[in-house]
């Protein structure tokens, strides 16, 4: 699991086994490809956060909000076109 999100969510007080199942689940992520009716071999996702997973919008949020906090604060960089408040890659998720 990426150090920096994990970090990220022990500050957030996620419990340990939560963390642990986490980093269990992103470690041993594989996939194949299909094509027509031939399928290659499984290989190892280096990224971890699986895309469309119910979770990658949480954890990306989660992984953004400092950002947003230090630049709403600290007048950073300012990111018209970045609304970094109810981003949602679902229109379910708040």
């Amino acid at each position: 699991m990426i150090k920096a999100l994990y970090l990220k969510l022990m500050k957030r007080f996620i419990p340990n086994k939560l963390l642990t199942l986490f980093e269990f689940w992103f470690s041993n992520c594989y996939s194949d490809v299909k094509w027509y009716s031939a399928w290659s071999l499984l290989f190892a996702l280096d990224f971890r956060v699986r895309q469309g997973s119910v979770l990658s919008p949480l954890l990306f949020a989660t992984y953004m909000d400092d950002l947003a906090k230090s630049c709403m604060l600290n007048r950073g960089p300012h990111l018209p076109f970045l609304n970094f408040r109810g981003y949602s890659k679902y229109s379910d998720v708040k």
